[in-house]
């Protein structure tokens, strides 16, 4: 599962905070709700595109971690449809991460892989969800390592030293 530079697109996600008015409680687990924002690039020079569900998009990813699931907000018609990625560009997709945990250690947050899965369009006709193992006879593309932690009162301090350094420049 590791990134590929010559991969067709590339996957990533920023946790942007927690989703304070979720209180879900199950025996001895916890269950937290994050917002999430999960970007495709296309590195080709060529459009690429995929099929997916209008609705339970969320289906065409999947996690290296079995605590994790994206949820997503109802909807009236779910079916499938390509999505066209131009070259050098980008899709976002804005959702909900939910994350059961048995132990929570706010000092150690969890680290996770995230993968889009090229599901092809003769898997959606008929189906309703797909395993784990159903998604694996498939090409997935994996992020980088994601740290499950919100982000929302956090500051990029990579960006600030680059503003220092070109203020310096100048």
């Amino acid at each position: 599962m590791s990134k590929d530079s010559t991969q067709i697109i590339s996957v990533d996600a920023d946790i942007i905070a927690a989703d304070e008015a979720v209180h879900l409680k199950f025996p001895d687990t916890q269950t937290e709700e994050y917002f999430i924002v999960i970007t495709l690039t296309n590195n080709q020079d060529t459009t690429v595109r995929f099929t997916i569900m209008t609705c339970s998009w969320s289906e065409s990813f999947t996690f290296d971690k079995d605590s994790l699931y994206l949820s997503y907000p109802g909807c009236d018609s779910n079916f499938p449809t390509t999505i066209k990625i131009p070259a050098h560009n980008s899709l976002k997709f804005y959702g909900k991460l939910r994350s059961y945990k048995k132990n929570h250690d706010y000092t150690n947050p969890l680290v996770f892989k995230i993968g889009f899965v090229d599901l092809p369009y003769k898997e959606f006709i008929g189906s309703s969800e797909y395993s784990k193992k159903d998604k694996k006879k498939y090409r997935t593309y994996w992020s980088d390592n994601i740290y499950l932690r919100s982000q929302l009162y956090q500051y990029n301090e990579e960006a600030l030293s680059r503003k220092k350094y070109n203020s310096k420049m100048l």
